[in-house]
């Protein structure tokens, strides 16, 4: 019986020892998850954290892209005006530069006619307008 005993505290002590082990096992896997968990919180705030960047830096274009869009209507508006003012000047400007065309045309075909008139040739001259004067 002794012998028996013997080996029932063997074994005793080496399942112990096994157990122990085992504790020591878990108890680190208990710590590793604990890290685990406070990493996974930490992303977690992280983020959130970013995505409330993200929300307020997208509010912030949304605002810019507004006032720039604002901004181009109210130039392009603007050119819009200066363009039709320009056109406006320039066909006033063409008109006026027409008129005295036209004007210019007309005293050259008047200077035409005039110079033409002055060329054309002539009745031929009468007999007594033929006779040579007397030197």
């Amino acid at each position: 019986m002794s012998s028996d005993v013997a080996l029932v505290r063997g074994a005793v002590t080496g399942h112990t020892a096994l157990l122990n082990v085992l504790v020591q096992d878990v108890s680190q896997l208990r710590q590793e998850m604990g890290g685990t968990q406070r990493e996974m919180g930490g992303m977690r705030r992280e983020m959130v954290q970013l995505r409330q960047d993200m929300q307020r830096d997208i509010g912030h274009l949304r605002q810019d892209v507004g006032q720039l869009r604002q901004e181009m209507q109210r130039d392009v508006g603007r050119l819009r005006e200066d363009m039709q003012r320009d056109m406006g000047q320039l066909r006033e400007e063409m008109q006026r530069d027409m008129g005295q065309l036209r004007q210019d045309m007309g005293t050259m075909r008047d200077d035409i006619a005039a110079i033409r008139t002055a060329l054309a040739p002539r009745d031929p001259p009468t007999a007594t307008e033929r006779q040579p004067t007397p030197a």
